[in-house]
């Protein structure tokens, strides 16, 4: 099913792509967030630029089964950057 498009021809999502999109940023913004807690300078520019990039490799993806997975991926890396800075505290 394409998404419904406007009076002025530009695409509108379906409420499931919005959402879907709505958490994917809020991953993506809650891992800088959390980069920002990591002490160590250089290991904080470098987790930043690793989820910046990772972001930006599959911002134009459309096949759901690889944007779950990569998802997946994001949600266990984050909590194991949060142990890891847990424990470091």
């Amino acid at each position: 099913m394409s998404p419904a498009r406007n009076l002025l021809g530009s695409s509108v999502p379906s409420l499931k792509q919005f959402l879907h999109r709505q958490r994917v940023i809020r991953l993506y913004r809650t891992l800088l967030k959390t980069a920002r807690r990591i002490p160590d300078e250089d290991y904080r520019r470098e987790i930043s630029r690793w989820t910046k990039e990772g972001f930006r490799q599959y911002q134009h993806e459309a096949n759901e089964d690889i944007v779950r997975v990569q998802m997946g991926y994001g949600e266990k890396s984050l909590k194991e950057l949060q142990q890891t800075i847990a424990l470091a505290r």
